[in-house]
């Protein structure tokens, strides 16, 4: 818009010029100027709305063709060739950039050949040092084995050795010195390419940053022309979507309502089924109870097996709260389905099937019983074997430690003897001495029997906290008891007020039957909450199965390890168990494939309308996200078209400017005019008055001249006649110059006359034009108006537009709000649903973990048994090892005898050795560590310079990527300019 209202700026500027000249012009022929060419009509005001700008005209000389109206092809031809121009620029600075970048890459190369040259130079004088070190090494190992007789002659041979080896490494130090001015030098080379190459990469950034500019702005006047098209279109498929949606929910409400009606039929059937129901499960359960209190008062009188009794209780516990369970899941499934007397048929043999499982877990306990008994025998056997091996393992212990009591004195008077033998030992012999000592030392503890009595007191301990363990479990059973017979009372008192209960519910049930048409989304809740119970039912009737083929694998592998009699006597009673075992699992199968049928039939009702109010809850979110969109449109297309109309104020107030200032000029140009044409009539009389003048006098003339003839008919002197000739020849001289100025003025009178025409001529082209102009912006005036009633229209038929979705919407909100309403009373109906699955888990969890206690308590056992067996055959086969370490210990005892004796010998020799040598040593260690103070101070320098080369040398590598990428992100963009360019052009070609 900007560069609209700058070309309409330039036309008007370069329209007043072109008035302004012809204005000069005028008055310039009206003051008597010299005539100039003809003057042609200027311009017409016709590429005012266009963005091409307009050629400036010179004031000096007026245009002499007349410019005609350009077309939309030429404004569309005109666009391209300034895009064409920019990208041939664009792709310009591209090539320049990427010749930079690799001029940039090779100065890398070259600076990393450099590098690795300067690496390879400081390798070598690492190297050289390396030899150094070594060479000085030797040298001491030379000297520390020279003999004591031929002290001289190696003396001279190390000082020259030393010598030559001082002078290399100075040389070399010298030579270091003179790499690091070099390297010195290349870094400040190196930087200075590294600066170059950061400026040319900065100016090519900036050139790249103007070309995108460039294009963003010619991108968006070409998504300028495209949205509003695609605004318009996604209205008018809003609006379709919302008005299926609508039928849809009609549709969806009319279904419901029916299902409903059937709903209530079918649950006042249900409750009487399900009254019945009940009352035979509590009788049953009543009976089970009866059955509890049985089974407990024969358990009381076991000690060992209580874990395993504590089992038993817990699974008939949760097999009372699998009864109360699908008591509450029947009332929950039967609400919503018709009386079907196969359902109601497979749930009293599932009760009955309860029932015969219980009497089976009765014959478990009576097997645990007699296990329990043969489990005592083995544990007193087993205490009173690990009684006996405590014994036999302390009576050893102490033998052990009278042994090794026994055995330390010697060696230490072995120790002091040798030492008073030898007072004068080299100090070096002593200390190895020494150190061997607390050698042995430390093998001696590390041989001790010690940890074997830890472990023993641990194993005690372990024993004394199963006992313990053991008493608290029977406390536990004995609290179990009383809560199992206060549980029998509460159910008795239960079923006395069972028929008080049962009015009480019905006429409740009547009150809220109402309500359930109101709950259809709450029945649909419980379905699921039913789906997931049954299958946590059946996770668990499978874990039961798994729990009881654990429990049988353990009884046969205690039993196999107990006795083979027992084996024998119990295989018969396994057997058993296994058919009862394949009993339950058939029975649970069967419980499974009944359930399962269950609930297929009562699921596919309710996944139907599930998956309708799923796909209103889809169409409801689509609608809000419609709506948003909508109101983004419109106050988008409001932004717009308040723009646009500022815009075309605008614009229409510079015409009304306009036309003004010509109708001025209009009024300047007539007046002008009539004061030209007053001009001229005033010139035309003043050239009449001349004319009469001079006839006047010619004719003065004549008549002198007719005197002076008749005077001449008399008799004149000669000097008379002399004096007549001359007048008579000055007359006709005047008369001559009379003529010329007539025959001169008259042709300045046509020649004014002329140019008087021309301007009249000139002015009524110039009123012909302007008047043109003036009715062409007039056209224009109200071909700009047009788009703004056309806009007005739109926008009138928008807001009713969008004041009938917003009515839509409120209807779909108030929907909304109810379906909300119903989905929080079904959300509320879960939460209690899933407290109660969630107290049955708990109860289920505790159940699950007595089991594991069980369990875990009969393992723990086990694995002490094995434990101490293995702790036995540890501490003998330790004792063995001890015994062997001894023997061990004794030989390197003589062998240290006999050594330092020798280091006895040679200790005497060493010292006197010591003492010629150390004077030469400390003069010479002094000079070398001079040197290689002096050595390792150059190289930790050379070191330095060549990591701060390697650093500058991964800065200039981290650089170049950086600037590859750079690359690589401005070719992208480019290539998308390249894109849109196209797009551009397939548009402006359509």
């Amino acid at each position: 818009m900007d560069s609209e209202r700058s070309a309409k700026d330039r036309a008007f500027t370069e329209i007043e010029l072109d008035i302004e000249t012809k204005v000069n012009t005028s008055f310039d022929l009206s003051a008597g100027s010299p005539p100039s060419a003809p003057v042609t009509s200027p311009p017409q005001i016709d590429g005012l709305p266009s963005t091409a700008p307009t050629t400036p005209v010179a004031s000096s000389t007026p245009p002499t063709s007349k410019s005609k109206k350009p077309k939309d092809p030429e404004k569309k031809n005109q666009a391209l060739r300034e895009l064409m121009t920019r990208l041939e620029a664009v792709l310009k600075e591209k090539n320049q950039a990427q010749e930079d970048q690799e001029e940039a890459v090779e100065q890398v190369r070259q600076l990393q050949t450099r590098l690795d040259q300067e690496t390879r130079v400081n390798q070598d004088i690492t190297a050289k040092l390396d030899q150094l070190r070594a060479t000085i090494a030797e040298l001491e190992e030379v000297r520390t084995g020279r003999l004591a007789g031929s002290n001289e002659a190696p003396e001279t041979g190390s000082t020259l050795a030393l010598n030559d080896a001082i002078q290399a490494a100075r040389s070399e130090a010298e030579a270091a010195q003179a790499a690091k001015k070099e390297l010195e030098i290349k870094l400040a080379t190196i930087q200075k390419a590294h600066t170059t190459l950061q400026e040319s990469m900065s100016q090519t950034e900036r050139t790249l940053e103007t070309a995108k500019n460039q294009i963003r702005e010619l991108g968006d006047v070409s998504k300028q022309l495209r949205t509003a098209k695609l605004e318009l279109d996604d209205l008018q498929e809003e609006l379709q979507e919302k008005q299926r949606l609508l039928n849809l929910e009609r549709q969806w409400r009319e279904e419901a309502e029916m299902s409903r009606d059937a709903i209530q039929r079918r649950h006042d059937e249900a409750v009487k089924s399900s009254r019945q129901l009940l009352e035979e499960a509590q009788e049953k359960s009543t009976a089970m109870a009866s059955t509890v209190d049985a089974a407990l008062a024969a358990t009381g009188r076991y000690n060992e097996k209580i874990d395993s009794l504590q089992s038993t209780i817990t699974q008939l516990e949760q097999r009372f709260a699998v009864v109360d369970r699908v008591r509450v899941e029947l009332e929950c499934t039967l609400a919503g389905r018709s009386d079907r007397s196969s359902e109601i048929l497979l749930l009293n043999d599932r009760i009955s099937q309860l029932e015969h499982e219980s009497h089976s877990q009765l014959q478990q306990i009576q097997a645990l019983e007699s296990e329990k008994e043969s489990l005592n025998a083995t544990l007193a056997d087993n205490e009173a074997t690990t009684a006996t091996i405590k014994a036999e393992l302390a009576a050893a212990v102490a033998a052990r430690i009278g042994q090794t009591t026994a055995s330390m004195p010697t060696t230490d008077k072995t120790a002091d003897a040798t030492n008073t033998a030898d007072r004068n030992p080299s100090a070096t012999t002593i200390q190895t001495l020494q150190n061997k000592i607390t050698q042995l030392e430390a093998e001696l503890e590390a041989m001790s029997p010690v940890p074997s009595l830890n472990d023993l007191k641990k194993l005690h301990d372990e024993l004394r906290s199963a006992r313990q363990a053991r008493v608290e479990a029977e406390e536990t059973i004995m609290a179990l008891q009383i809560k199992v017979q206060a549980a029998a009372a509460v159910s008795e008192a239960a079923k006395e007020s069972d028929t008080t209960i049962s009015l009480e519910e019905l006429s409740s049930l009547k009150q809220e039957r109402a309500e359930l048409s109101e709950k259809l989304t709450r029945l649909e809740r419980l379905h699921q909450g039913f789906e997931r119970s049954s299958s946590e039912r059946i996770h668990t009737l499978e874990q039961e199965l798994a729990v009881l083929l654990e429990q049988k694998a353990v009884l046969e592998a205690q039993v196999q390890e107990q006795s083979d009699l027992l084996i024998r006597e119990k295989e018969k009673e396994k057997e058993l168990e296994q058919a009862r075992v394949a009993e339950g699992i058939d029975r649970v199968t069967l419980e499974l494939a009944a359930v399962r049928t269950a609930e297929r039939f009562a699921s596919s009702k309710v996944t139907e309308l599930a998956k309708e109010r799923d796909l209103v809850a889809e169409k409801v979110v689509k609608l809000e996200k419609h709506l948003e969109k909508l109101k983004e449109c419109k106050v988008g297309q409001e932004q717009s078209l308040t723009g646009r109309i500022q815009e075309l104020t605008l614009e229409k107030e510079v015409l009304k400017k306009h036309v003004e200032t010509l109708q001025l000029e209009l009024e300047q140009l007539n007046s002008q005019s009539e004061k030209n044409e007053k001009e001229r009539a005033d010139e035309q009389t003043r050239v009449s008055e001349e004319r009469d003048r001079t006839v006047a006098r010619v004719t003065g003339l004549e008549l002198d001249l007719q005197a002076t003839t008749a005077a001449s008919n008399g008799v004149p002197s000669a000097r008379q006649e002399q004096d007549k000739n001359e007048s008579m020849e000055n007359d006709k001289e005047l008369l001559a110059q009379l003529t010329l100025e007539l025959k001169t003025k008259s042709k300045k009178l046509a020649i004014a006359q002329e140019q008087a025409q021309v301007q009249r001529t000139m002015h009524a082209d110039k009123i012909a034009q302007l008047s043109g102009q003036i009715q062409a912006l007039k056209s224009e005036r109200n071909s700009l108006l047009q788009p703004q009633t056309e806009l007005e229209s739109q926008l009138a038929e928008m807001t009713e537009k969008v004041q009938s979705l917003e009515q839509q919407v409120k209807v779909m909100e108030e929907d909304a709000e109810r379906l909300l309403l119903a989905k929080t009373e079904a959300q509320e109906q879960v939460s209690g649903l899933q407290e109660r699955i969630n107290a049955f888990g708990l109860r289920e969890r505790d159940l699950k973990d007595a089991l594991a206690l069980a369990k875990e308590t009969m393992h723990h056992r086990d694995e002490d048994l094995s434990l101490t067996q293995k702790q036995l055959k540890k501490a003998e086969s330790e004792l063995e090892k001890t015994v062997q370490r001894l023997a061990k210990f004794d030989q390197a005892k003589k062998t240290l005898e006999e050594e330092y004796a020798a280091f006895k010998s040679t200790a005497s020799r060493n010292q006197q050795e010591a003492k010629t040598q150390a004077s030469l040593a400390a003069n010479q260690q002094s000079t070398i560590s001079k040197e290689l103070q002096r050595l390792k101070a150059t190289q930790v320098k050379t070191l330095q310079e060549r990591d701060q080369l390697q650093k500058d040398r991964n800065l200039m590598v981290q650089d170049k990527e950086v600037s590859q990428k750079e690359l690589e992100r401005k070719q992208a963009e480019l290539e998308t300019l390249k894109r849109m360019h196209e797009s551009a052009e397939i548009q402006m070609r359509d």
